[in-house]
């Protein structure tokens, strides 16, 4: 019976590392786009976008290998810094918003 919720857990967890991804690329196609669009944004936003997709991805590959240890038995997962990054883009998405739509009025 323990294998089998620790199993139930791994899925849904699978269907939240999922949505967190979706979730990461939308918001960086978002930014891809301001970037575009803007004369505000410059390319210390841009580095700052590859180096956070970079950590992302490489934050997505750890906690699916902790993910499949737990399956296991070994160890659990913490995905703390997968959310950190996800909300300094987030944020940053954020402080951008407001200063495009008022130089497009």
């Amino acid at each position: 019976m323990a294998a089998q919720l620790r199993l139930e857990r791994c899925r849904v967890f699978r269907g939240y590392l999922l949505s967190l991804r979706t979730d990461f690329q939308r918001v960086c196609s978002a930014l891809k786009l301001l970037m575009l669009h803007s004369a505000m944004t410059g390319p210390d936003l841009a580095g700052t976008l590859v180096h956070q997709q970079v950590m992302f991805e490489c934050g997505m590959v750890v906690v699916s290998f902790r993910l499949f240890l737990y399956r296991w038995g070994l160890g659990g997962v913490d995905v703390t810094d997968l959310v950190k990054i996800f909300d300094l883009m987030r944020l940053e998405l954020r402080r951008l918003v407001p200063a495009t739509q008022a130089v497009g009025a």
